[in-house]
């Protein structure tokens, strides 16, 4: 354990950096290299630290990708336990990943994309830290009779009614 304090924090993005408050110790540990993207069927391992504080390795594989609102989202299958989230995701021995919520009755766990991790350290290396885009819409998705009777979509029509749009974000004027 090293003590350390908060460099920058993103609440959406679920990111953080920290600073080694010691200096001569913070001069001896380098950063892991970071890898390339992954994607489905790629296999990788996931870095914890397991009740008796040593470091335990599992093996995942992803098995979905899909956008959200700021994350480029990975699941994957793999033996974890719900000791919370940072667990380190490499493949040959870079980084490629976080995960930020783990599953273990299901044996699942999501992962914060290569993407996502780069993107927050370039924005915040730029001096001028922006964060992550958000829409700014709200919307129901029509799948029950209820929300399209509401909604007075005809009924063959599926997909989602808008229901707010925030001014001066990406969504306004569309």
């Amino acid at each position: 354990r090293y003590p350390a304090s908060l460099a920058h924090l993103d609440y959406h993005a679920d990111l953080a950096l920290i600073k080694i408050d010691d200096f001569e110790l913070g001069q001896t540990l380098e950063p892991l290299p970071l890898g390339e993207p992954i994607t489905i069927d790629d296999k990788f391992e996931i870095w914890q630290i397991g009740s008796s504080e040593l470091v335990e390795r599992f093996t995942g594989h992803v098995q979905k990708v899909w956008p959200s609102v700021c994350h480029l989202r990975l699941t994957t299958k793999a033996n974890l336990s719900d000791t919370g989230n940072g667990q380190v995701v490499l493949k040959d021995g870079k980084l490629v990943g976080l995960v930020y919520q783990t599953n273990s009755r299901r044996q699942e766990a999501s992962i914060l994309s290569l993407e996502t991790i780069k993107h927050y350290l370039e924005d915040y290396d730029s001096g001028k830290y922006r964060g992550f885009g958000a829409g700014g819409v709200w919307y129901v998705k029509l799948l029950r009779d209820d929300l399209r009777d509401y909604f007075e979509a005809p009924e063959d029509v599926h997909g989602v009614a808008v229901t707010r749009v925030l001014k001066n974000r990406t969504g306004d004027g569309v």
